[in-house]
């Protein structure tokens, strides 16, 4: 069987800026949504709806606001996508191609950073993540966070006001609603698109800072989609989940052993770079290939 294999690489080694438009800025305070009275995001007193479109070269960009910590997060608004693959090429269960359909919701545009993550750990006095002390902040803040568990990556989204996204919303957020195969189009990307390929870690120098690669990011306008480091999602895995699995926002099975990981790391090879491929991983896992993305259900 393919899936064994496959399940064991994964647990040893996971597989080995977007320019905020001025009409577009808004804020998350006070619970609430502020807007830019021109921003095609729906407003508090429902002039125009979730499912309002716009050019698709403008993403809307949202502030999140956390204990004096501000980061950044693009808006995907509802609608369908196609989700998975014609065949399961990964060997994990990406098979098949089915439409989807998700209400809207905000994704991080940057992988979760050492500064950021720094200042999770002083607020909970959590203990650190693996490989913590490698990391110098003066150097390596705008780097992504690696070694964190799932437990990890949960708690820090929640600290954060957020969540985890749904494997549904990651895969969605990182190819649009053309059925493109990568982030950044149809062709593979290259160290022009993405961090991949290293094979070999050295320090966080390894990683790149978030936001890096302009060519390869999303149609939502969100960076680092795949490669630097796989990124932890809510769902558990099965995989065989695709062929039953809701046609409106599908939540993931009710239970599991393994959770889903996306999004591929500086150590893989290109194969792994598609939005469709599948990762997993124990919630315990931790390494120096995996990170944090956040998402949020707009209030």
């Amino acid at each position: 069987m393919v899936l064994p294999i496959i399940m064991l690489a994964t647990l040893l080694i996971l597989h080995g800026t977007v320019s905020p438009v001025a009409a577009q800025q808004t804020a998350f305070v006070a619970g609430g949504l502020a807007r830019d009275a021109r921003s095609p995001l729906w407003a508090m007193g429902g002039e125009t709806s979730p499912t309002a479109q716009w050019p698709k070269d403008l993403p809307v960009i949202a502030k999140n606001e956390k204990d004096g910590m501000t980061d950044t997060m693009a808006l995907v608004p509802a609608g369908e996508f196609l989700m998975g693959s014609q065949t399961d090429e990964g060997g994990n269960g990406e098979d098949p191609l089915h439409r989807v359909y998700l209400d809207a919701f905000f994704v991080d545009v940057y992988e979760v950073t050492v500064a950021l993550f720094a200042r999770f750990l002083e607020a909970t006095g959590q203990a650190p993540p693996d490989k913590w002390g490698e990391a110098d902040p003066a150097v390596d803040g705008n780097r992504p966070v690696i070694g964190v568990t799932w437990y990890d990556a949960d708690a820090y989204c929640r600290w954060a006001g957020k969540r985890l996204p749904t494997e549904a919303e990651w895969e969605k957020a990182a190819r649009g609603t053309d059925g493109r195969l990568y982030p950044g189009g149809e062709e593979p990307p290259t160290e022009r698109h993405a961090n991949f390929g290293t094979p070999f870690w050295d320090g966080y120098a390894t990683l790149s800072a978030v936001g890096s690669y302009e060519r390869g990011k999303s149609p939502y306008g969100v960076y680092d989609m795949v490669g630097n480091v796989w990124e932890w999602v809510a769902d558990w895995y099965d995989g065989a989940y695709y062929r039953n699995s809701p046609h409106q926002n599908p939540q993931g099975p009710p239970d599991g052993l393994l959770k889903v990981v996306r999004g591929a790391s500086w150590f893989s090879q290109p194969q792994v770079t598609r939005a469709a491929f599948r990762g997993l991983g124990l919630r315990r896992h931790w390494d120096n290939k995996t990170g944090i993305r956040c998402a949020r259900t707009p209030p």
